[in-house]
């Protein structure tokens, strides 16, 4: 799998800062509850930022939070999965 990280930085850094920091302004309001879901779940902060690099459009971090709500017992790797079927979607169709 490979994840685009160039023009990503930004975000990543970003990402970084929110997991030690809830003070933070610089993700969206759903960006920080699908990070609080992920850590919830105790994902690791590697997958953590896969995942939110793979969620980072508004309906995509919304359909993941949706899921995480559906699938309370799902694992890391359901999790990491189910981003990659999302990150591939275009548009608002779930």
């Amino acid at each position: 799998m490979q994840i685009e990280i160039d023009g990503n930085e930004d975000f990543i850094d970003n990402l970084r800062e929110e997991l030690y920091n809830e003070e933070t302004k610089k993700l969206t309001q759903a960006q920080k509850d699908l990070l609080r879901g992920l850590k919830i779940f105790r994902v690791d902060e590697e997958c953590i930022i896969v995942i939110m690099l793979m969620t980072q459009k508004a309906f995509q971090t919304e359909m993941m939070i949706d899921y995480i709500i559906s699938h309370e017992k799902a694992t890391q790797e359901e999790l990491l999965s189910k981003a990659m079927e999302i990150s591939k979607l275009k548009g608002k169709s779930h």
